[in-house]
């Protein structure tokens, strides 16, 4: 057990040090604007995919519980809905009017 964490600590800190020297190098190639719309970007992403693996996780929890597969199912299509509906709401919106990016709409 000790051997697992000690690499999984190996591991995550080998990924930190990789993380932070790769900021770096982009930090002195890359304009400051740009890049930090791409951090802003990978981060919102990142965020997605904690949030749609921990729901994942709780419907199969509930699944486990209930075995109602309609309404979980049901509940995970409108999650989705309102995501992508936020998204247009929101996001393209100020992406096109205030970065001034040429995003279409449709």
């Amino acid at each position: 057990m000790k051997i697992i964490i000690a690499k999984s600590l190996l591991f995550t800190s080998m990924g930190l040090v990789l993380n932070f020297i790769f900021k770096s190098m982009a930090a002195k190639l890359i304009e400051k604007e740009e890049l930090g719309l791409f951090f802003t970007a990978i981060d919102v992403f990142s965020l997605t995919l904690l949030l749609l693996v921990g729901f994942r996780s709780s419907m199969v929890v509930c699944y486990s519980k209930t075995k109602d597969d309609i309404n979980i199912t049901n509940i995970f299509r409108y999650f989705l809905f309102v995501i992508v509906f936020v998204s247009w709401l929101l996001v393209i919106p100020y992406l096109k009017h205030k970065m001034g990016i040429n995003i279409h709409y449709w």
